[in-house]
């Protein structure tokens, strides 16, 4: 190859056997070796000497991209050679807030017949979703080092001198459980105005407020006493559980959904008792991974 002799803005040049030599005197970001190289007036045919001097770090402003990678499109035989006695490190994974998991379903209320007379027990509320067990991909660290011309193996990258190469490390991400679904109002067992309970609410809910389904009144019949039905309860917020639905005539009101990390309460007792809240889903914050020292095509890297 042709001796060359390039000058980069920022960093020192000078001919080293038919190479570029470039040198990164001072901190930077996000470095690419073909960028640096074109800059300084050569081509992808042309073997590189990089220096990074000492005291000198390459770091990366964003853990989905590496400090310093080589790009693609060189020339077959090109060698890229690295003398790092500085750092080259990649950016942390960073510590996320997940989306949390969806509220139980809220119970339903107990029913009575046309006479008042209870014939359906009432349903416990659902429990509440635990928290993922997979990090969000934000919480992954970034790599340091990366060969990313993968489509062959016509470029070589030799560091003579590796230095420190580190990957950052992982970040975390936190997501709490939903709440448990209200329980359901008990039915009026008394023999006589008629009305089911009300619906236990709604437990709390996703990120979109998707909580528990709403729970169900008992039906009213006609005949002996014209009772009222129960109502529905409510569906659970973001982060807050639905209120559980008024009880029908003489029959208990449903009870309240949980909100994140709490169960929900039992409905109401009139009669007989109420049924049962739903529990708590249990939070979690799983950690990311940590990125690599060296990554891409690491059988071209010696």
């Amino acid at each position: 190859m042709t001796p060359f002799g390039y000058t980069v803005l920022g960093f020192g040049s000078g001919i080293s056997g038919g190479a570029i030599d470039l040198i990164l005197s001072s901190n930077a970001n996000n470095q690419n070796i073909k960028t640096l190289a074109l800059a300084a007036g050569g081509d992808v045919d042309t073997d590189v000497n990089l220096t990074i001097n000492g005291g000198v770090t390459i770091g990366s402003t964003s853990a989905g991209t590496p400090a310093l990678i080589t790009d693609t499109g060189w020339g077959a035989g090109v060698t890229i050679t690295i003398t790092n006695n500085g750092s080259i490190v990649g950016a942390n994974g960073a510590d996320v807030a997940g989306g949390n998991s969806k509220g139980g379903n809220a119970g339903r209320g107990g029913e009575g017949n046309e006479c008042g007379y209870g014939i359906e027990s009432g349903t416990a509320g659902g429990a509440g979703s635990s928290g993922s067990g997979t990090a969000h991909a934000d919480s992954d660290g970034g790599d340091a080092f990366e060969h990313t011309q993968t489509g062959d193996d016509n470029l070589a990258v030799v560091f003579a001198t590796a230095g420190t190469r580190t990957g950052g490390s992982a970040g975390t991400t936190t997501y709490g459980g939903s709440g448990g679904g209200g329980g359901g109002g008990a039915r009026d067992g008394d023999g006589g105005a008629i009305g089911g309970g009300g619906g236990g609410g709604g437990g709390a809910g996703s990120p979109v407020g998707n909580g528990g389904t709403l729970g169900r009144g008992a039906t009213t019949g006609g005949g002996c006493n014209t009772g009222v039905n129960g109502s529905n309860g409510s569906q659970g917020g973001a982060s807050s559980g639905g209120a559980g639905g008024a009880g029908g005539s003489g029959a208990g009101t449903g009870g309240t959904g949980g909100g994140i990390g709490s169960a929900g309460s039992a409905g109401a007792s009139a009669g007989y008792s109420g049924s049962a809240g739903g529990a708590a889903g249990s939070g979690s914050t799983p950690s990311g991974s940590a990125g690599s020292a060296l990554a891409g095509n690491t059988s071209q890297i010696s």
